[in-house]
């Protein structure tokens, strides 16, 4: 399950919920409607409870694609969930530390 809120003013389109295998087509479809009459979008990640590898790949792909196209796409996400997402506590020590 996923939410977006979008904010026509400030082209910036906040995800809520997953973004996994079961719905990147999904969201996919939905941010390529948004994207259609912007020249540029942020995409805030900040309230993602979920993302797999497909939501990664999708995320990077529309990025590229848009990018292509001669639009801008910028991901906001604060590093900390990224790191506590995927990696466990002990590793993201040894990340940090160049351990």
């Amino acid at each position: 399950m996923h939410r977006l809120d979008v904010d026509e003013e400030k082209a910036c389109v906040i995800i809520y919920g997953h973004i996994t295998s079961e719905n990147v087509s999904e969201v996919q479809v939905q941010l390529n409607e948004i994207i259609a009459r912007k020249m540029s979008l942020v995409l805030d990640l900040n309230h993602i409870q979920e993302i797999d590898r497909a939501g990664l790949f999708m995320l990077f792909i529309y990025k590229k694609k848009n990018s292509a196209k001669n639009k801008v796409v910028k991901i906001l996400l604060d590093p900390s969930i990224f790191l506590n997402h995927f990696f466990p506590p002990e590793m993201q020590f040894k990340l940090i530390n160049n351990e």
